[in-house]
């Protein structure tokens, strides 16, 4: 049988919908926990997507959509997980289609399309030979600017090992630049 929400979770809910700064309190501390849980140590969207989270809520609560089935908590951290998940998969489809396109598109930088199209060539030449593993620790590094320990943390690897790596990596790169030109 399923648990429904208790009194204490309509009087939130009637709180939160009133404004009123212990409930809202208390609804944002779960949002930030869902979200901080599912993007890790990044920041970088932590806002945007608290704001997803509380539109969706507003939206579901004025429309009635809690039903009280589980609790307010259960709920809110589902919505806030529900953005998470929604976002995550917009970023791994636009790194799918910049690989089909082969990273064509507006250059990022003042430079001209041709010397962004030679940049990204040198880089994919460099990176070719190295492993999956290492490609996607260097992606997170210099494409992704995660620090040593956030992209320890995202690979399930010591914050060490990834210095390592990384290092290892930097250099293989020098040698095969070297002997490029």
């Amino acid at each position: 049988m399923p648990r429904s929400a208790c009194p204490d979770d309509r009087a939130l809910l009637e709180g939160y919908m009133r404004g009123d700064a212990a409930a809202l309190k208390v609804v944002d501390r779960w949002i930030d926990s869902t979200l901080r849980r599912h993007l890790g140590p990044s920041r970088e969207f932590l806002d945007d997507l608290r704001q997803d989270v509380k539109l969706r809520l507003l939206e579901n609560f004025s429309r009635a959509s809690f039903l009280g089935i589980s609790s307010l908590k259960t709920y809110v951290q589902s919505i806030a997980s529900n953005v998470c998940v929604d976002f995550l998969r917009r970023i791994v489809g636009r790194r799918r289609i910049m690989e089909q396109e082969g990273g064509k598109g507006e250059p990022r930088t003042g430079k001209s399309l041709e010397s962004d199209y030679v940049a990204h060539d040198l880089a994919r030449s460099l990176l070719a030979d190295l492993s999956a593993s290492d490609r996607l620790l260097m992606w997170l590094i210099f494409g992704e600017r995660y620090t040593y320990e956030e992209a320890a943390r995202r690979l399930g690897k010591s914050v060490g090992a990834v210095k390592v790596r990384a290092s290892r990596c930097r250099k293989h790169i020098r040698e095969r630049f070297r002997g490029a030109s």
